[in-house]
């Protein structure tokens, strides 16, 4: 029969069970199902398997085929290779999937649940590696490629097709030499010889869908070189110097040609920003006498320009720093040796408007010029007495004052600066100053000296206090604002963590999770047997033998579930929490929560378990395999519930998670049922008692 949308029902105020009612029998739906694959038995040698955000790849080392889910089209399909192939490897990530043979290299797209199978040419250029970690093949989010010794092979997802570009490069390869990765919206490929100091780069673009060459290319290293939107190199080693920037948009390595060897930008070494898209190098040429003329190249990676900028110095009076880049800032300490005493000068590059601009603080040189950090689009100097705090987002600047105080740490977010000093008159307190730089504003609290290091991510800071009564910090630089709370018991350094929007402290009495998107702290007091298991949006937590609990930053809700078995392993992703039960042979259960929606899905999974094969987990699905049959988690599925009757056809029903959530005065709630019957729809707090009948 026709399922029929019953109206929506909208209340006033807040949510916390709803029950829906139906004759002929009483069901609670869950929001997303396992969709169950059977694999075949002809299958032979080790298992190959992987999960991306919404693709998972299975199949054994001997095998004529390949199975691949994508959530997109919520169904499972076997790639038929039509005779029994080697499976050399195999990868998964975001949205594309990609294994290959001896023979031929395959790509899945989860945009257009389509594959494509290519017979390549060649050998594989570098498929295992031994130190350089960048192995000739892999996956992107929407790039998949693999490299042969005559011709480099894309898969673009979104036109669901393998493209082939036959190059030639001007030296032998040797294994390690090769850098090979893929980012959003381009793959790209470097070479080069030790021998011969010559470099090749080769890249292609999602949005031209097509292949860009440098011959003489650059170096690029994959630690500092790879940004977002794009990347940067140099060759500094043979004449003319070269320094090259690529972006995906235009399709085009932009070159420059400086007259003397380029410097590289630092890099900050733990940059908490979540974009990274500035670089800055820069090359000193001698006039005559003392007097250097300094060349800035400027590149930002979201238009691809290399922007410039020269300054004349005379070298007695002035000293040239090398640049550091943050996330779309960098700056260049520049040392005026004329002041008494020494200061320093700052120039700054900003990729918000591709400029750059000088400004003198007053900030006197320290022992050495290093008293500065960058983050995403803010930086902070410091000396003995003062603090300087600047953003380009917008542009603005803030001079504080220090005196009585002794600078200790500085932390560096996307969008603020925490720094803190000692009182000097009172050794155990800190002066802790919050520089948020879209607002322009600094909070400041006392607060006692913290313990050790500093916990943090693009978003937030998280921290606990020195002393018998512990405090616990923690900020936001999403709602620019902190908590101070006391400790329910002794903390220690490494009980407290952080990744995202979420930061956890556990100690072995209580545990404390904090959301940065609305600056609150969700806290309990049992004895835990592990910490949390964070990701960006979600905190997961064992608390006894099969009970377990979960905080979701993504509805700012906390649950808490029983499993029917003791609780085996817990995996997270920024969406997804997966628990898996025991496991014996033909026993064998999992519970999938889905953070959005706060469902929970269990699976009771058929055939036996596989030694060594484990459950994996992307941000959308995640795979679950047995001897017989796989399982891929669909988010869109729904769960199918047989009616008591065995007569009675099996229905379809779906209770829809309250939108928005949370929510000030109104909200939505959805429910679908196969057939018109009885319905009653109920509300209760979190007493259990009901407090509303929405329908009836």
């Amino acid at each position: 029969m026709k399922a029929k949308e019953l109206p929506f029902h909208h209340i006033f105020f807040p949510l916390f069970f709803i029950i829906l009612l139906f004759n002929p029998f009483i069901a609670l739906p869950q929001s997303g199902a396992w969709i169950a694959q059977p694999v075949s038995q002809d299958m032979s040698g080790y298992w190959m398997y992987a999960c991306g955000d919404n693709v998972v790849i299975l199949t054994r080392h001997n095998s004529r085929y390949i199975y691949v889910f994508d959530t997109e089209s919520g169904a499972w399909q076997t790639i038929d290779l039509g005779t029994e192939q080697v499976i050399n490897h195999l990868a998964a990530n975001g949205q594309t999937a990609m294994a290959y043979t001896d023979s031929m290299v395959i790509g899945y797209s989860a945009f257009l649940s389509e594959w494509d199978i290519f017979y390549y040419q060649g050998q594989v250029l570098d498929p295992e590696p031994q130190w350089s970690n960048s192995p000739s093949w892999g996956s992107g989010e929407k790039l998949a490629y693999f490299v042969t010794d005559v011709a480099a092979y894309i898969f673009d997802s979104e036109q669901g097709s393998w493209k082939e570009y036959e190059y030639s490069i001007p030296f032998s390869y040797f294994s390690n030499n090769g850098r090979f990765w893929s980012d959003r919206e381009y793959a790209a490929i470097t070479m080069y010889s030790e021998y011969v100091n010559q470099f090749y780069n080769l890249a292609y673009s999602i949005h031209l869908h097509n292949f860009s060459e440098l011959y003489e290319g650059v170096f690029c290293d994959l630690a500092t070189s790879v940004l977002d939107n794009g990347f940067v190199g140099r060759d500094d080693i043979t004449e003319p110097y070269k320094i090259s920037g690529y972006i995906p948009g235009n399709n085009i390595f932009s070159v420059l040609l400086p007259t003397t060897q380029p410097k590289m930008a630092g890099v900050q070494s733990t940059l908490n920003v979540s974009k990274r898209n500035v670089y800055v190098i820069s090359n000193n040429e001698e006039i005559e006498n003392s007097l250097v003329k300094v060349y800035s190249h400027g590149f930002d990676s979201r238009n691809g320009s290399w922007y410039e900028d020269e300054h004349v110095y005379d070298v007695t009076n002035w000293g040239i720093h090398d640049w550091t880049a943050g996330g779309r800032i960098a700056f260049q300490p520049i040392t005026n040796y004329s002041t008494d005493p020494p200061t320093i000068r700052y120039k700054i590059f900003s990729g918000e408007d591709n400029a750059y601009e000088t400004f003198d603080p007053g900030i006197e040189e320290l022992y050495t010029w290093s008293g500065c950090d960058a983050g995403g689009t803010v930086l902070m100097a410091h000396d003995t007495t003062s603090l300087w705090f600047h953003s380009i987002d917008p542009p603005n600047s803030m001079l504080v004052s220090i005196e009585g105080e002794t600078y200790q740490r500085t932390v560096a977010g996307d969008n603020f600066i925490f720094a803190g000093s000692i009182l000097k008159d009172n050794p155990d307190t800190m002066h802790a100053y919050f520089y948020h730089g879209p607002s322009n504003t600094l909070l400041d609290t006392h607060i006692p000296k913290p313990l050790g290091l500093t916990v943090s991510t693009p978003y937030l800071v998280a921290f606990a206090t020195q002393g018998a009564n512990q405090t616990l910090f923690f900020y936001s630089g999403i709602v620019n604002d902190f908590l101070k709370i006391n400790a329910p018991g002794p903390v220690s350094v490494d009980e407290i963590a952080a990744k995202g929007n979420i930061a956890s402290v556990k100690t072995a009495d209580f545990m404390m999770i904090y959301d940065a998107l609305n600056n609150t702290v969700h806290s309990e007091e049992y004895q835990y047997l592990l910490p949390p298991s964070i990701s960006t949006n979600l905190a997961a937590i064992r608390k006894d033998a099969n009970t377990w609990q979960v905080y979701s930053a993504l509805n700012h809700q906390w649950y808490e579930f029983n499993t029917q078995d003791n609780i085996n392993s817990i995996k997270i992703s920024n969406h997804l929490v997966l628990v898996a039960s025991p496991v014996f042979l033909g026993d064998s259960r999992y519970y999938l929560f889905n953070g959005e929606t706060g469902m929970l899905t269990e699976l009771d999974a058929e055939g036996n378990f596989i030694n060594d094969v484990y459950p994996v987990i992307g941000d959308q699905t995640a795979l679950v395999i047995h001897d017989t049959i796989a399982y891929a988690f669909d988010p869109d599925g729904i769960t199918d519930i047989e009616a008591m009757d065995d007569k009675t056809e099996k229905s379809r029903v779906f209770l829809g998670p309250n939108y928005p959530n949370p929510f000030y005065r109104t909200t939505t709630i959805s429910f679908y049922l196969p057939s018109e019957s009885h319905v009653e729809l109920y509300v209760f707090d979190t007493a259990g008692r009901k407090i509303a009948t929405l329908t009836d």
